[in-house]
């Protein structure tokens, strides 16, 4: 089972893959869950502050 879109998005902030791009203007953050077995895709947005 896939893990969840929070998840995703922890994993960004902990592994601070943000410092790459900080000098953009506006930098967004997608985590994006897809279970195998039902094939159901999630996602979830927010703006880096």
């Amino acid at each position: 089972m896939g893990k969840s879109c929070e998840a995703a998005l922890d994993q960004i902030r902990e592994k601070n893959y943000v410092q790459r791009v900080e000098s953009a203007k506006e930098i967004l953050l997608a985590g994006i869950n897809y279970e195998k077995e039902t094939k159901r895709h999630q996602c979830k947005i927010e703006r880096w502050k």
